[in-house]
């Protein structure tokens, strides 16, 4: 399926930002010391990803490129839940992963979290500094969510699907039942917005995938 061919475009719905965290016995408490500690032995970290193809194992992978880093990928079968046990049982020393993830394993300082992926600071983990405010302010990026219909949709049915989506989000108690789950609430202002988005996001990873070789099986 091609989303740009198949698809018509409604609304962003969500985000759910990711979060680099590290098993304590690291020792590392900062990106700063990750970077250093990867570059002070390099290959003899390992990170965890919920599979080849994912975006968190892009995450990294765009990492290591912007600080001249090598850590070894171990991919995990069955998604996010065994490569975050992988790493609390220390048969890996870092990751990217989905805030919702990891979350409860943060507050609980079974993983230490280096930074965020969002924009700006979490509500939720407050104490967690962004990758931008670690020096990294290409390293925004979220897991995202949006509203589609098939190709061909009226203008005017898309229109309203659009308002009524807007409207259904806008609800005072929507962004706290979200962010229980790790996630944002996140709308586009038009179809045509939530087009371009899609988009630029197919060509920003795609990019990645090109640059790192990365496949969906390794």
């Amino acid at each position: 399926m091609n989303p740009a061919r198949d698809l018509a475009a409604i609304s962003l719905a969500s985000e759910v930002p990711s979060i680099l965290v590290a098993n304590p016995a690291t020792g590392v408490a900062t990106v700063e010391d990750l970077v250093a500690l990867a570059k002070s032995k390099p290959g003899a970290l390992d990170f965890a990803s919920p599979g080849a193809s994912t975006l968190n194992r892009l995450e990294m992978e765009r990492f290591m490129k912007q600080t001249g880093t090598t850590l070894v990928h171990v991919p995990y079968k069955g998604g996010a839940g065994p490569a975050v046990m992988g790493l609390l049982g220390g048969d890996t020393h870092v990751m990217f992963v989905t805030l919702s993830s990891a979350m409860s394993f943060v507050q609980a300082g079974r993983l230490k979290a280096l930074a965020v992926t969002s924009a700006k600071r979490l509500a939720s983990l407050p104490q967690v500094p962004t990758m931008v405010e670690s020096g990294y302010p290409d390293m925004v990026s979220t897991s995202w969510q949006g509203l589609y219909a098939p190709a061909g949709t009226p203008r005017a049915i898309v229109e309203k699907l659009h308002a009524a989506i807007l409207q259904v989000l806008a609800a005072p108690d929507i962004a706290q039942r979200f962010a229980v789950g790790g996630a944002l609430v996140a709308t586009s202002r038009s179809p045509e917005e939530f087009q371009a988005y899609s988009a630029a996001e197919a060509e920003r990873w795609g990019k990645v995938v090109k640059e790192t070789g990365a496949t969906a099986d390794r």
